[in-house]
């Protein structure tokens, strides 16, 4: 089944879209590297449905936006959202630290929704963008602690430029779960 994955800034500038735009390219990039024959697609998200997201974000209302992603969804293709919230206050963000209190910086919704709050961080982006492709979490819910040998694993707790090595972030489960879910 192919994959489509749409990004999203809610409320950010210029310089925000720009930056969820190259960080989503690398990822797909890395993906292609990786797993070169990926029935993957991504593209920005569009402007009708941007507004009708816009709507359930600025009211915190999370299902709604899920509603919404998956109104797009069929039998051939399947979609998910990234949505960057450059402001970590922003309602939507709200919520999502409410639905998982140690969501310090993204959280993912049913696979079908990713938010990502925390300002500039390519590999928390990337780390929410992969839970739409059926990653899983790498790291321990009470420790924190990353669990599948790989610390430069995007899939850990609160990924970073100092955790994440850029080439070395994709570890054997992950691409396991990539050729599963899209193969």
């Amino acid at each position: 089944m192919e994959r489509r994955i749409y990004w999203h800034t809610h409320h950010g500038d210029a310089a925000d879209v720009e930056f969820v735009s190259q960080s989503i390219r690398e990822l797909l990039d890395h993906l292609r590297g990786a797993l070169p024959d990926l029935p993957l697609t991504v593209g920005a998200l569009p402007n009708d449905l941007a507004e009708e997201i816009d709507w359930h974000l600025d009211c915190g209302q999370i299902g709604g936006a899920v509603s919404a992603v998956e109104k797009y969804s069929d039998g051939w293709m399947r979609y998910g959202l990234c949505v960057y919230c450059p402001d970590s206050t922003c309602a939507a963000a709200e919520a999502g630290r409410r639905r998982l209190p140690h969501a310090f910086w993204g959280i993912n919704f049913a696979g079908r929704l990713s938010l990502t709050y925390v300002k500039g961080n390519r590999f928390a982006l990337w780390h929410e963008t992969l839970h739409l492709l059926g990653a899983q979490d790498h790291y321990d819910p009470q420790s924190f602690q990353t669990t599948c040998g790989i610390p430069t694993c995007v899939m850990q707790f609160a990924p970073d430029a100092r955790t994440v090595e850029e080439g070395k972030f994709l570890c054997p489960e992950t691409l396991k779960v990539l050729r599963k879910t899209c193969g």
